[in-house]
């Protein structure tokens, strides 16, 4: 092929949605991770560096569980109407098989969002591409229409609760069983055979991080990422910390630790304010997985 006769295509859409809220879809690496690709697929792995030169990175797994990956940067940026991207599909050697060049335009229609995408084939290095740019339209129109079904504004669920628990154990032994990295390796984990740990870090300091992200036996992901806010050493601890399933951020939550002397143990009290966004449906989940967790956390501390 020439560079007259690469495929080359221009696709228009009217957004039902403000052009900040479309502009966010495309650059913040949790929204676009809640769109890219057709419906059925996730995305495990979901970076967006939105200034000049920024990194992209996207990993779509599909409904099968295989990963289709791809990498680019950030050409040209001009919020919240110009963005100009390259990318292309990485062949098993982890080489881009062909070069794209997107340009995206959002302009204000009224209330919603005028949207054009202009997406170009520049190079190809590669024979298998053969076997994917034919349907590049047909996957630029169905993530489309999952990038309009994402911008619907659904609405955001509060939740709260409060969880106590008496442990045959010294307030000191409680509050190392959250502050050191020995001590929640023991307990907090997912408690699902074949979950695989592929991240964990504990900075237990007003300001430090934790974070835990791991895998499920069906290959969703999940990432635990905290902040800690206030550390009183064995009396209290809160911290705030968002939760991403496949790198879509579904809450944001506030959590508060309470650790008192009990006769020869403690009482533990746990309470948790939680955000949960767009439309994600807690169904009492998040209260149940930290029960759970609550119950191993006994357990761990029972043995001597």
């Amino acid at each position: 092929m020439t560079v007259d006769t690469l495929p080359r295509l221009v696709l228009k859409r009217t957004l039902a949605a403000p052009r900040a809220l479309v502009w966010n879809a495309w650059t913040d690496p949790a929204a676009l991770a809640r769109w890219w690709g057709p419906a059925g697929f996730s995305n495990p792995v979901c970076e967006f560096d939105a200034r000049p030169g920024g990194a992209i990175r996207i990993d779509m797994m599909g409904p099968d569980g295989a990963i289709y990956p791809m990498d680019g940067r950030v050409e040209e940026i001009a919020p919240p109407g110009r963005l100009v991207f390259s990318c292309g599909a990485l062949g098993p050697d982890g080489k881009r098989m062909f070069d794209v060049l997107n340009r995206l335009e959002l302009e204000e229609d009224g209330a919603g969002t005028r949207l054009t995408l202009d997406v170009r084939v520049t190079a190809i290095h590669h024979p298998a591409a053969a076997n994917h740019l034919p349907g590049m339209e047909a996957g630029w129109t169905a993530s489309l229409e999952c990038l309009e079904e994402a911008c619907i504004q659904r609405k955001t669920v509060f939740g709260e609760f409060t969880l106590e628990r008496r442990l045959a154990a010294s307030p000191a032994r409680v509050f190392a069983a959250f502050v050191t990295a020995e001590g929640k390796a023991a307990w907090f984990v997912a408690p699902a055979d074949g979950w695989t740990t592929i991240e964990r870090s504990l900075d237990c300091r007003v300001g430090g991080r934790e974070r835990l992200v791991g895998r499920w036996p069906s290959g969703m992901t999940t990432d635990f990422d905290a902040v800690y806010q206030d550390v009183v050493p064995d009396r209290r601890i809160v911290y705030s910390y968002a939760m991403h399933v496949n790198a879509v951020r579904i809450s944001v939550s506030l959590a508060l630790i309470e650790i008192e002397p009990d006769g020869e143990g403690s009482k533990l009290t746990v309470t948790e304010h939680g955000a949960f966004l767009d439309g994600y449906d807690d169904a009492g989940s998040r209260r149940r997985g930290t029960s759970d967790l609550l119950d191993q956390l006994e357990r761990s501390l029972a043995v001597v």
